[in-house]
């Protein structure tokens, strides 16, 4: 797959936390609001299953790392069996 080039702070506020894709000169509290999700309804938090967190933190993973291929991210399930 291609890599992101669309906005970095979309990323941040859709997984919530601060994913240090920016330079890191100021605060990340003060570019956006990291609490609230990006789009229309992003005020709304709903409330995710099991598997819809830990679908969340694999591709938390995947962007941190800046690596969308799959064959990446199953390498890395080889390795901790």
């Amino acid at each position: 797959m291609a890599r992101y080039l669309g906005p970095k702070l979309k990323l941040s506020r859709r997984e919530g936390t601060d994913l240090f894709l920016k330079s890191g000169v100021r605060a990340i509290d003060t570019k956006c609001k990291i609490e609230q999700a990006p789009g229309q309804h992003g005020a709304r938090k709903p409330r995710l299953s099991d598997y819809g967190v830990q679908l969340r933190e694999k591709q938390k993973f995947a962007v941190c790392t800046v690596c969308w291929s799959v064959s990446s991210v199953t390498t890395i399930k080889k390795q901790h069996v």
